[in-house]
């Protein structure tokens, strides 16, 4: 079925409805999987225009349908290590010496489980005796895969640590089996983050990471004070790097910076709380500064843009593509964002967070040659302006965060 099934108001129009659904960002939306969830009603002879009137009268079959086939499924296991080094070396032990207090732990967007099990096999291997991980994501069928508990390569691409290896031992070239050990430790249920907290509704540590991203400006404040309230008295939450600008209210960032890491003070603190100790220093990419959360894109010019060097050309164009990107590189579809990037260098070739994110992408693939010539570029671009001033991006980040970056990532290259 091709894209072009409905018009661009059409379109629009139901967009507007799975934004109110699951809070993703039009731009965000995958369209190839709404075609896909909607080519059925299409053969039964359903008008595009009748289901755009369903969809705004939240029919409930419609709304499941489009619900399930929008949001990003795509992780792995132990994603993100410095998260999981910090449950290890700072949580774990502490938790560890409390033996006698269950700890809850919520993966919220958890995908197919990998982070949920990784979790459990971390605190597991840190010597923590009572501990419960809830699981919960938008889609059924990402709920279901999590219960089942066997994973293919895609899932183990990531390096699992061998201490924490979560898995049955293998017995051949098969799916390799959670150990139900682990399992009991785990559950999962379908769970909109738009919608109140699960029980117990107030966890000692909380993963969301990599959803936040991904919502409208709106939404995603909606489903962050839903995770701030989930929060125990001491709990930590963990985002990921783009997810949030700065600490969310009440909480206080713990650790490096770049780990985004925040905690609800004790109930036991005084006008300073206490956070949780830092983890041992490590090694790790430049953090964002501490800025307030950017506007998240909308449709049309925006009031109050940057100069002309900063600002990329076609307003709010930009961002958008480098939202569909990222949405590609979540589900692991690289080829697609590679063609997104090559058309958002096009649009935009001042464009900084796009070169950082091509620049990025060739590197996890291998290209270091070609990830090397736009870190130079990103360089010297973000060097060329005020190290304050605000380039416009997924967040609003400051052109000496770039200039870090690029800076980092060369310097690496040159110790190889």
């Amino acid at each position: 079925m091709s894209a072009t099934t409905f018009t661009p108001a059409a379109w629009s129009q139901l967009a507007a409805s799975i934004t109110r659904w699951t809070g993703f960002h039009p731009d965000a939306i995958w369209v190839r999987a709404v075609h896909g969830a909607l080519a059925p009603l299409l053969a039964e002879g359903i008008a595009a225009e009748e289901m755009v009137a369903l969809a705004q009268r939240d029919d409930p079959a419609l709304r499941r349908r489009l619900t399930q086939a929008v949001p990003v499924g795509e992780t792995y296991f132990f994603r993100i290590p410095e998260h999981f080094a910090f449950v290890r070396d700072t949580l774990g032990p502490r938790w560890a010496a409390d033996a006698e207090r269950v700890r809850s732990v919520w993966s919220a967007g958890c995908a197919g489980g990998e982070e949920a099990y990784s979790l459990a096999a971390m605190l597991r291997a840190s010597g923590v005796r009572s501990f419960q991980i809830v699981g919960t994501d938008l889609v059924e069928a990402n709920v279901a895969a999590a219960r089942a508990g066997r994973y293919g390569p895609w899932s183990l691409r990531g390096s699992v640590p061998a201490a924490e290896d979560p898995f049955l031992p293998a017995t051949g070239d098969g799916p390799r089996e959670v150990d139900p050990a682990l399992r009991t430790r785990t559950r999962f249920h379908a769970h909109n983050l738009l919608d109140a907290p699960p029980a117990p509704g107030r966890f000692d540590l909380i993963f969301c990471r990599n959803v936040l991203i991904y919502f409208t400006r709106e939404a995603a404040d909606r489903a962050l004070a839903a995770l701030v309230s989930a929060l125990a008295p001491g709990g930590v939450i963990a985002f990921a790097t783009m997810d949030v600008g700065e600490a969310p209210a009440p909480l206080v960032r713990i650790g490096p910076p770049e780990l985004q890491l925040f905690q609800r003070p004790p109930v036991t603190a005084a006008r300073e709380p206490t956070p949780v100790p830092p983890p041992p220093g490590r090694e790790a990419p430049p953090a964002p500064p501490r800025v307030s959360p950017a506007p998240r894109p909308t449709p049309g010019p925006r009031a109050g843009s940057a100069s002309p060097a900063v600002a990329p050309p076609a307003a709010g164009e930009p961002v958008s593509l480098h939202l569909r990107v990222l949405a590609h590189i979540e589900r692991g579809d690289h080829a697609h964002a590679r063609a997104l990037l090559v058309e958002l260098q096009r649009l935009a070739p001042q464009y900084l967070p796009g070169l950082l994110e091509g620049a990025l992408l060739h590197a996890r693939e291998g290209r270091r040659a070609h990830a090397v010539e736009l870190m130079r570029s990103v360089l010297a671009r973000a060097r060329a302006l005020p190290a304050e001033a605000p380039v416009p991006g997924p967040e609003t980040l400051p052109a000496s965060f770039y200039a870090a970056a690029a800076r980092t990532f060369l310097g690496a290259e040159v110790r190889r």
